[in-house]
């Protein structure tokens, strides 16, 4: 049960982290941040995954 919590907060925890990744992944930020969140990366492979999470994160960003 704990780690089905942890797996949901650790995705939804990239709306607020987006801008923090975003400049890990194209300004040379921390690397710390492109490491954590490189599964999301891979799991956007999955077009659905994909279409949800950017809905996601425009919701924060927007």
């Amino acid at each position: 049960m704990r780690a089905t919590i942890g797996l949901i907060l650790y995705v939804f925890s990239i709306g607020p982290m987006f801008w923090y990744w975003y400049e890990a992944e194209n300004m040379g930020g921390s690397p710390l941040v492109r490491v954590v969140y490189a599964p999301l990366r891979l799991l956007c492979a999955i077009p659905q995954v994909q279409d949800w999470l950017n809905h996601y994160i425009n919701w924060w960003i927007a």
